[in-house]
């Protein structure tokens, strides 16, 4: 939802998708990651102890080392931080007066949120390969 809405507000059946329904999408994706990233820590640390069957998606956690989140990661990160030092200089260019919000909170916005997924990423990774470190 956030991407269809990320240029502009959009009607659909009579009803206009805008700025609102842009920060609850972006607010669900936060969510939502959080949400997967718990879920496959869990089913990590519960295969290690035993306790659950073992996480059947080995070429997944094969392909996503922790360098290879860490990466992820940065760029979301970087990405966001280009966007809000963007959005920033924009509003300093107008002297940090009242802002034209339908533009400028569209790109603060999706900024804040890759530097959140990309924070929430990175710390999934961490705990992740530590979850992996053998025990006696």
């Amino acid at each position: 939802m956030g991407i269809l809405l990320f240029p502009g507000a959009k009607e659909i059946g009579g009803i206009t998708f805008d700025i609102h329904t842009f920060i609850a999408s972006s607010f669900f994706l936060i969510v939502g990651m959080q949400a997967i990233s718990f879920a496959l820590l869990v089913r990590s640390f519960g295969a290690a102890q035993q306790i659950m069957p073992d996480f059947h998606f080995s070429w997944l956690q094969s392909f996503l080392t922790l360098e290879r989140i860490l990466i992820i990661a940065m760029v979301l990160i970087v990405g966001g931080l280009v966007g809000l030092i963007t959005s920033t200089l924009q509003w300093a260019s107008i002297g940090f007066g009242p802002l034209e919000y339908s533009n400028m909170l569209r790109v603060l916005l999706l900024s804040m949120t890759a530097i959140t997924v990309g924070a929430q990423l990175a710390f999934t990774a961490f705990l992740s390969s530590i979850i992996e470190i053998p025990t006696r």
